[in-house]
């Protein structure tokens, strides 16, 4: 399953708003955001929170190591999923199947394991995406 965030509207408003910008190259912007969506990744797995900032539901048996990190792999895997987001132009796409099996059961919750969210757009993504697309909008209408 894949995961998408959706700047399509967005899109919208800029072909409208092309007197001020021109043509404008969200590719640079879309990059800096899967900067971000990795360090959300890296984040979350450390402070065992949703990407919406929910805790992870605790581990139903005690155990040595904190939920999902007994070797660190899923992290890495979780890393390079947010790394190889696809920049499409008009947002970005997450492609969870590269996860192991183990990483999807875990992200997305079966019948006996519980859902711990690790990777996706939360509030505060969007949050981050909005404040850096305001930010490269205001800075590409400055004059040169």
């Amino acid at each position: 399953m894949a995961r998408e965030l959706d700047f399509s509207e967005l899109a919208s408003y800029f072909q409208h708003a092309g007197d001020y910008l021109g043509h404008y190259d969200a590719e640079p912007l879309l990059k800096r955001l899967r900067d971000t969506l990795v360090k959300s990744v890296e984040d979350n797995f450390a402070r065992q929170l949703t990407p919406d900032g929910i805790p992870w539901l605790p581990r139903k048996k005690p155990a040595k190591h904190k939920p999902l990190n007994r070797t660190g792999n899923l992290l890495l895997h979780a890393v390079e999923a947010a790394y190889y987001v696809e920049i499409k132009p008009d947002g970005l796409f997450i492609d969870t199947t590269i996860l192991p099996d183990y990483g999807l059961a875990h992200l997305f919750g079966t019948r006996t394991i519980d859902a711990r969210p690790f990777i996706g757009f939360g509030e505060t993504f969007a949050d981050d995406a909005e404040q850096l697309f305001v930010d490269d909008v205001l800075n590409k209408m400055l004059p040169p």
